[in-house]
Parts: C-alpha cells; structure tokens; sequence
C-alpha cells in the first residue's frame, strides 16, 4: 500500500463524540420516509397514461423536453456526472442489451422503466443513455414532485399542472436511494459497499443538520460535484507541512485533515487520492529516486469480494503522514502534492476486460481514456530550507 518512507497515523483529535444531542438533526421524518420508500421503490413502473391535457412535449420523459423550460437546471444536469451514468464504461460491459441482469445497474444509472425499454431496443421517449434523467428523481406515475418553491421558482399551479412539493428532496435520505447500500446487499470487511448517507449521518456535518444537497447542490444547482472536481477537492481537505531539516536525512510531517466533506475522504471504492512527497534541488526540480507517496482510498479486489485495505480519512479526521529520506546533495526542499485519481478502479476494471477481449472493446477503449484523463492534482507546493 504504502511506497518509500511514508507512514499513516490516526490522529484521535477529530472523533465525533457519539453522544451528540444534535444526532437526530440526521433522522428524517416518518413522511419522508414514507414518501422515499414508494418514490424509491425499486424498479420504477412505467408512467402510465399521462395526463390528457399534457401536450407532445410535456409527454416527453427527456432531458432535453424538461430543458426547454428550465433551462438553468438543463444546463447545469448536462455537465453533471449524472448525466453521464450509463456511459460508455457501463454501456461497454453490456454485450446482450436485453440482458436482466442489467437492472441492478440501471436501478440508479437510469432509474425509469421507460429506459429499460429504451436499452432493450424498444419504443420509448426517453433514452437509457441519457441516465440519471429530470424524471428520474421529479416523475412518479405522470405526477411532478419537488422541494417546496422559493422566490424565483415557478410557482405551483402553472405548467403541467403544477407539482406536488416534498421536503425529502431537500434532505440527505433522498440522496441514500443511490448513495448507500442497505441490510442485505453488498458489504466488505463489515462496511457496505456503497456507505456514503451512513458516513455522513457520522459526520460533524451531518450532525449539525448540513445535508448532501447544502454541499452538492448549493442554491439548487443541478451540477452534484465530487471527488472529480478540483474545487470541491480544494475545499474538502487542509494540508499543513512541518519540514524539519536535519543532516543526512529529510525529513517532514504532512499532515491532511478532512474538514470540508460530509462522508469519508474519498468516500467511494473507485477513487484513490495519493499524497506524494520529493526531494527538489534549488531550481524546484524534482531529484529522481527521493519521491514516496501514501493512498488514501478504499481498495478491494477487482471480483469486490475482499477489502485490501481502508485508508480513507473520515470526515472531521486528519492523518499524518511522516516523510523520511536520505537527503541528495542537491537537495534544497521537498515538493507536496495531493493527486486524484477519480476513476482509478474502473479504470483497471478496464483495462482487464480489454484484456479479455470482454465487453464492447469500442466503448471501453472510451471509458478506460475518460478514466485516464480523469487524474488531476488538487494541491501542490514546494517548501526550501
């Protein structure tokens, strides 16, 4: 796990006490949950016989019909990873496309009934490659859901026959119908699979009543940016550098603190963000074979039946990370360096099928470049003596 010099160490500090009395600011309402268990019953039924005073284009289940009025939200949900959930890492492990296994994908990469017809070669108005679409989340049996209207909102009553407001969608559970797995389904080392609601319920945020929308969508924009986003990464983490110069060694404490997210830092099983430590001479140049580095991440076997190792920092936690090596003769600092790697376990599960010569080569080819140019550096600094 670890390369070099570099060592991990918990640093208590952070820990959320367990006995909060803001705790219940993370239970929802019993008409929320109400509400999310039929809205999120899963799979999603077909629609129905809409309204017969809808026109073609309210009839419509794409994006780009719901765009046309709110066009703020389209444009917005375009850029999002949301909009991009069957892509062509997904579409590329589906060489049968009538194949019902696939459901448990399209669950919540492309969530309406009318999709699945879409992706079995049938009939229908909204495609499965568009994904998590505006009815996905807002249309339940030609009914209009929302959160309950602010100023400069339409207001209720107007096209399409108003909607209904529901304040779960201004709550954190309404993101757990994809953002955290339940009783029953897949776990690793005791942890679900996908466990990010229950890490927030944990978190100093999710304590304090600051729900995954507050973060991911602030003032209601449709974007829902994470870990492949170097601004939301910039705010998420603080790095602090103790460089301590001794004779004959390098030496420097580097320590990362998670105060800016709501879940583990990464929270999910595909990213791993790696701290990387070097040597550099005068000019800031990096000295070849004085560099080490650290992961945090989630790693587990490519068949996602064993849990290599947890190194993620939960939310409020720091780590400390103790940089030591031989010092170069021309060294004269050490360059710092968070890098992400949003994409980095699709991105060997890629890499394998085309291997294999499993899947749609075309589409993975696609899928294992986008996970490829998906690498950034979120923070870099250079310290001299």
């Amino acid at each position: 796990m670890f390369r070099g010099f570099l060592f991990l160490a918990l640093v208590l500090s952070g820990c959320v006490p367990q006995d909060n009395p803001n705790r219940s600011a993370t239970s929802p309402s019993r008409q929320t949950i109400g509400f999310l268990e039929t809205h999120w019953k899963r799979p999603l039924s077909l629609q129905g016989e809409l309204p017969a005073e809808w026109s073609d284009l309210e009839r419509n289940l794409g994006p780009g019909a719901c765009g046309s009025c709110h066009t703020s939200q389209m444009i917005d949900w375009a850029q999002s990873r949301h909009a991009i959930g069957m892509g062509p890492g997904l579409l590329g492990q589906y060489t049968n496309p009538s194949d019902a296994a696939k459901q448990g994908c399209l669950n919540c990469h492309a969530p309406l009934a009318e999709q699945a017809l879409s992706l079995g070669g049938l009939d229908s108005t909204v495609s499965h490659k568009a994904g998590l679409t505006c009815a996905g989340c807002h249309m339940r049996n030609g009914i209009l859901f929302g959160p309950p209207a602010i100023e400069g909102n339409l207001p209720e009553g107007t096209a399409h026959g108003g909607f209904t407001p529901q304040d779960a969608f201004q709550e954190s559970a309404f993101c757990a119908a994809c953002h955290q797995f339940k009783p029953g389904q897949w776990t690793l080392n005791g942890k679900f699979l996908e466990n990010t609601y229950e890490e927030w319920k944990e978190s100093p945020q999710g304590i304090a009543g600051e729900s995954c929308q507050s973060c991911h969508m602030p003032d209601r924009r449709h974007l829902w940016r994470g870990i492949h986003d170097p601004e939301m990464v910039q705010g998420a983490v603080e790095v602090k550098v103790d460089l301590v110069e001794s004779t004959g060694t390098v030496h420097a404490m580097i320590q990362v603190k998670n105060s800016g997210t709501g879940h583990h830092f990464p929270t999910y099983v595909t990213p791993r963000v790696i701290l990387e430590a070097c040597q550099v001479d005068g000019s800031g140049m990096v000295l070849e074979g004085t560099c080490s580095e650290a992961w945090f991440s989630r790693e587990i076997t490519m068949n996602l039946k064993t849990e290599k190792a947890d190194t993620r920092i939960p939310a409020g936690e720091e780590r400390v990370v103790n940089y030591r090596m031989p010092r170069q003769g021309e060294t004269a600092g050490i360059r710092v360096r968070l890098v992400v790697d949003p994409d980095r376990f699709y991105r060997d599960m890629f890499t394998i099928l085309l291997e294999q010569g499993r899947g749609v080569e075309a589409l993975l080819k696609v899928a294992h470049k986008d996970a490829s140019d998906a690498v950034f550096t979120a923070w870099e600094e250079v310290y001299l003596f």
